[in-house]
């Protein structure tokens, strides 16, 4: 059964071939934005009370490629 991601990451579809409908469905890509939004507020907090700052803005660096990496398979990978 097909996942299917508006050009925009969400809302996220899911075709049920019994019913030939596509129905709102929660995929995991929702925890990852969940998780990295949470990692990025820590990272900036860690970049304010942490003493080397570049470990904080060294995290929110590679969170935000990760979110950009995954914003980009997902809207580039059509489903037909």
């Amino acid at each position: 059964m097909p996942i299917y991601h508006s050009p925009w990451i969400f809302p996220i579809y899911k075709y049920y071939p019994e019913e030939n409908d596509i129905e709102p469905y929660s995929s995991s890509v929702i925890g990852f934005y969940t998780v990295a939004f949470l990692v990025t507020l820590w990272a900036i907090a860690a970049t304010v009370e942490i003493s080397p700052n570049w470990f904080g803005i060294a995290m929110t660096c590679v969170i935000e490629s990760l979110i950009i990496v995954t914003t980009l398979f997902y809207t580039n990978t059509n489903n037909l």
